[in-house]
């Protein structure tokens, strides 16, 4: 294993071999620095899917309490919420993207460290995306089909921890994986493990810890791809902890931090907007806007002044339109590898979000993703075309 490290830290662009996992911090160990609000961290390239945040353990702080399980591997792993009884369709899912883009027709074989106490839920599933995307709701992810589904006839004993794999074949468009109960309450069976001393056994949350996770190719593969680089913007990416100033209450901090999970709001907010504002751009409903000049600092997700005029434009007209919610999206031209595009997209359709936010935009009303290289709207063949590619969307609705 150090050989493969080795080779690795002096030749970062190499195809990648069988049995290289592809996951970053895959037990978990790696973790967020808090600053401030005193916010429970997260593990580095991992985040929730919802608003609602999957829980993260750390074993060393815990282990005074008995009753509290060692992870498998390190001192920490995560748990996800799988069922609630007291809540209607109550779930948290986690998602983490990998560090190279799969390969078309190549077999991986995902394998990872389960463990369930009290209530076993008899299905959970991994869905392989090629978008990763934070949602207000449960219920988009409700719709996606897991093409990984662990489904069990029989409960497993309670409080130990497992080993389960599989295999998976690629399509070739998978940047990442999302994981979690992708099925309806009225489809998911639970099971009572452990008796409980008290006369109440009503079931109410189920939780199931994950730890040690790998996804890892069987066989050589002919992508190149900078391993090392990768795994420095996708950690890079995961500040929701950092965030020093914001317009909101220390009671919706929590909320903000999983939307916009940057570390800093823009510094030259617009100073004033006029009593009677009138936006100088027309908005279409319900279709893509582009705006005029929201350019970026290069391989960057600051925003260069020049974007401002437009961006105070779209925030008069949201401000007379209160009923209106904003999906912002964001684009990038081919240059470079695919997964450090999605995640510039990604850093770029957020950091517009959160100048909105900084300028009296309620964050509830705003909803960024990144595309990366997948949507483009012109050639990347030429320099004009790949200034065309590199852009953010707008669509205006009433709800998303």
């Amino acid at each position: 294993m150090s050989r493969l490290l080795f080779l690795f830290y002096f030749l970062p662009f190499s195809q990648i071999s069988f049995g290289q996992n592809l996951i970053p911090n895959p037990s978990l160990e790696d973790e967020n620095t808090c600053q401030k609000y005193q916010e429970q961290c997260a593990p580095k390239a991992w985040r929730s899917n919802t608003l609602k945040a999957f829980l993260y353990y750390d074993y060393k702080i815990s282990r005074q309490d008995e009753s509290v399980m060692k992870p498998a591997k390190g001192s920490r792993c995560i748990s996800l919420r799988m069922f609630n009884t007291g809540r209607k369709m109550d779930r948290s899912y986690v998602q983490v993207p990998f560090l190279c883009q799969l390969e078309k027709g190549k077999r991986y074989k995902l394998q990872f460290q389960f463990l369930s106490t009290n209530y076993f839920v008899n299905s959970f599933g991994f869905y392989m995306t090629d978008t990763l995307v934070i949602t207000k709701k449960n219920d988009p992810i409700f719709e996606k089909k897991p093409q990984i589904k662990f489904e069990f006839s029989k409960p497993f004993s309670p409080n130990k921890w497992i080993t389960l794999e599989t295999i998976y074949e690629a399509t070739g468009n998978e940047i990442g994986m999302i994981l979690g109960n992708f099925k309806r309450d009225d489809k998911t069976v639970i099971s009572l493990l452990k008796k409980k001393k008290r006369k109440d056994r009503t079931i109410r949350r189920v939780y199931h810890y994950f730890d040690d996770l790998s996804l890892t190719p069987l066989e050589n593969l002919t992508s190149i791809c900078d391993l090392k680089k990768n795994r420095n913007h996708i950690y890079a990416d995961s500040v929701r902890h950092s965030i020093t100033e914001h317009p909101h209450s220390v009671r919706n901090i929590k909320i903000l931090l999983e939307n916009f999970p940057l570390d800093s709001f823009p510094k030259n907010p617009i100073s004033q907007i006029k009593k009677t504002p009138q936006p100088n751009i027309i908005f279409k409903e319900k279709k893509k806007n582009v705006l005029p000049n929201i350019l970026f600092e290069t391989n960057n997700d600051i925003l260069l002044p020049i974007a401002y005029n437009s961006l105070d434009d779209l925030i008069v007209y949201l401000m007379t339109n209160r009923n209106f919610k904003i999906k912002i999206t964001g684009h990038t031209d081919s240059i470079g590898n695919t997964i450090t595009n999605q995640i510039l997209s990604q850093k770029r359709a957020r950091s517009v979000g959160n100048y909105l936010i900084s300028n009296g935009i309620h964050f509830s009303r705003i909803k960024t993703i990144g595309k990366g290289e997948s949507q483009p709207t012109s050639t990347n063949e030429t320099s004009g075309g790949q200034q065309i590619n590199r852009r953010v969307e707008f669509e205006i609705m009433e709800k998303f």
